[in-house]
């Protein structure tokens, strides 16, 4: 029986177009990766991903399958078949799948949002930090969220993209009201200003890497306030005793004391909070930058008093 499935990646031309190309195998059965036929001949298409083809109640649908072939390959057999079981009469598919809401075909000149999301995703889980990579996929994933209005409460992440995929959003029909929407979003959640615009700033790096511009500038940036950081300057260190031991001291307090209102992380205070319980008679007591007494990371009052002569 012929497969009623077909395979295709979808690939970005020099062009720009995105047309959906038929997968290329090999003679002895098995894809060659990444490869579509392009004007009659094989061509190599490293970014593509693949989607299968097939109809649903005289419906054509186009399935996102992921980027890699052996994962396409799982996900091509196990659809034939379902689909090859409902056609000779079966009550149940032979694998049970659940197949997606029908939707028109779209236009192939433009890239689905799933798909981007799932490559960008890929991209930056090689070469970005654990933190970076929280942060940006909790970013693009919560826009989704927003602008197809689908919930991202207890799902896995594969079952979300089918989602947003299901929706059939474009990356190219984001427009300016999108993010707008996403910012009043997150202030309604309780975020911050500086975390606002950092997930603005996020969201507007991955329009970039798909070449779209920035659709926030100027004033409709979020606005945030600037912590002021307060530190030692030059004219209170020269006030200090030039002794050895005093001047050691101070380049360490330069080097590695905390500064309010910076993010520095702070290496010595636990030598200065022993220092303290040598030199003072009250060992636990710190001071942050504007004096009031705290148990926070801060220099010791009575560091300074010694100190300053």
């Amino acid at each position: 029986m012929k497969s009623p499935v077909k395979l295709y990646l979808r690939v970005r031309l020099p062009d720009g177009t995105y047309p959906y190309l038929k997968a290329v195998f090999a003679s002895n059965g098995r894809i060659r990766p990444h490869y579509a036929i392009h004007e009659g001949k094989p061509v190599h298409f490293p970014d593509s991903s693949y989607h299968l083809r097939y109809q649903v109640g005289g419906k054509r649908i186009w399935e996102p399958v992921g980027s890699e072939p052996s994962l396409a390959i799982v996900a091509f057999d196990r659809r034939a078949h379902a689909l090859q079981g409902i056609a000779l009469g079966n009550s149940e598919p032979v694998v049970p799948v659940t197949l997606p809401v029908a939707k028109p075909e779209g236009d192939p000149t433009k890239r689905l949002l799933a798909d981007c999301v799932t490559n960008y995703i890929t991209e930056i889980t090689e070469h970005k930090a654990a933190k970076t990579l929280a942060a940006y996929r909790l970013t693009v994933f919560e826009f989704c969220a927003v602008v197809t209005r689908t919930s991202i409460e207890d799902v896995t992440d594969e079952e979300f993209l089918k989602r947003i995929a299901q929706v059939g959003t474009y990356i190219e029909d984001v427009t300016r009201e999108d993010i707008l929407n996403y910012s009043a979003a997150l202030r309604k959640t309780g975020r911050s200003p500086r975390t606002v615009r950092n997930r603005i700033d996020h969201l507007q790096i991955f329009l970039h890497r798909f070449g779209l511009p920035s659709l926030l500038t100027g004033n409709d940036l979020p606005k945030y306030t600037e912590k002021k950081v307060r530190a030692y300057n030059p004219l209170s260190l020269a006030r200090c005793s030039a002794t050895p031991h005093r001047m050691s001291l101070i380049f360490s307090i330069s080097c590695f004391a905390p500064v309010r209102g910076s993010r520095r992380p702070s290496t010595s205070v636990g030598q200065m909070w022993i220092w303290s319980r040598r030199h003072t008679r009250s060992p636990n007591t710190w001071i942050s930058g504007t004096g009031q007494r705290t148990k926070k990371k801060g220099l010791c009052r009575s560091l300074i008093c010694w100190l300053m002569p």
